[in-house]
């Protein structure tokens, strides 16, 4: 998923105030609107709302949303909605959607907090009846299913990640794969679903699983 970056300096009354005025002369040109809500973070675009609800007395969301139509309202629609909500419906799509995305769901499930898990869980169940383990357990035919279902009960270990334990990671993956005729899948599971893998730094990682298969290191570029 491609990532809008904090956008700085920022002043949510002046984005407000611009909207407000895109808002006014909607049809004539949308590129104030464009360019305020594609260049600002979800978080930033949350305040920039309430910044507008403090100044105009209205929903930014609504009062934009019923002047536009087709596309670019379903565009903006997303932009403006809360992130665990736009997750929820992501992966909802990604289950239930043509070609079931399996990228899309260890996307989003292997790189978001277990708080944000928990956030997502409890909106996917009350938009769509349903918990979003039934739905992976039900409807998802992907080969990583049970992974996702460790992973949905955000019990990850969020910590500090020690060398010493990349290096037994390391060690634990080349046993359940390279070293045997077939792969534990188990041993893999445990540790995308419980280990924060995203604060290991990929050289550090790479290093060590060079180490423990005994490749030489011009064989990875670090």
């Amino acid at each position: 998923m491609a990532t809008v970056i904090f956008h700085h300096p920022f002043d949510s009354e002046s984005d407000a105030v611009a909207l407000n005025e895109a808002i006014n002369t909607l049809g004539q040109s949308d590129d104030a609107l464009i360019h305020i809500l594609g260049n600002r973070t979800n978080e930033q675009r949350k305040r920039i709302m309430e910044t507008y609800k403090s100044m105009f007395n209205q929903e930014f969301r609504d009062r934009l949303l019923c002047k536009l139509t087709g596309n670019f309202q379903k565009v903006v629609e997303l932009l403006l909605m809360p992130l665990p909500e736009y997750y929820a419906k992501l992966l909802r799509r990604a289950i239930y959607g043509p070609g079931k995305d399996e990228d899309l769901l260890l996307e989003i499930l292997c790189t978001i907090t277990n708080s944000q898990i928990k956030q997502i869980k409890e909106i996917y169940q009350c938009k769509f009846g349903k918990t979003l383990e039934d739905s992976i357990l039900n409807d998802c035919q992907s080969k990583f299913k049970h992974m996702l279902l460790l992973i949905c009960k955000a019990e990850r270990n969020e910590g500090i990640v020690s060398l010493d334990k990349v290096r037994n990671d390391a060690e634990s993956l080349f046993e359940a794969g390279e070293a045997q005729w077939e792969t534990d899948e188990a041993a893999f599971n445990t540790l995308f679903a419980y280990d924060d893998v995203s604060k290991i730094p990929l050289p550090i990682l790479l290093a060590n699983c060079t180490d423990v298969l005994k490749l030489p290191p011009e064989m990875i570029n670090l």
